[in-house]
């Protein structure tokens, strides 16, 4: 079932963001934190020393969380890219990458999809105001 979870959470989403969101700054943000989301997973199990546990969310660890950050912003920056999406300036992009690793650190077990693109698209309607 926790493989089920997942992919199914993901899909939904993809979909979302397909049909209300595409090509816009928003979108790319809810993309990407999926890409940060999948590399706190591989950070995390990799190189994950300091471990804590989340209230109904198991276990998981700083440098995960930390990746999951890291890696929000670089998919932000690759998909602007390949999209010809004019790129966030640093501070909306740093602001996003800490957001998105303080919601998958304390997010519930199997519930850190969803939770990243609320977090992302309440992130997003606050855009003009960091730039």
């Amino acid at each position: 079932s926790e493989l089920l979870f997942g992919p199914l959470q993901m899909t939904l989403i993809m979909v979302y963001v397909g049909l209300t969101k595409f090509m816009t700054h928003t979108g790319l943000i809810i993309m990407a934190s999926f890409v940060g989301d999948a590399a706190a997973a591989v950070v995390g199990l990799h190189y994950g020393r300091h471990r804590y546990k989340v209230t109904f969310g198991g276990e998981k660890s700083v440098e995960g969380s930390i990746g999951c950050g890291l890696f929000t912003m670089i998919g932000i920056f690759c998909y602007c890219y390949m999209c010809s999406i004019e790129m966030l300036q640093m501070r909306p992009l740093l602001a996003i990458g800490i957001t998105s690793a303080v919601v998958e650190a304390t997010a519930l077990k199997n519930w850190d999809n969803v939770f990243l693109c609320i977090a992302m698209e309440l992130m997003s309607l606050h855009l003009p105001k960091l730039i």
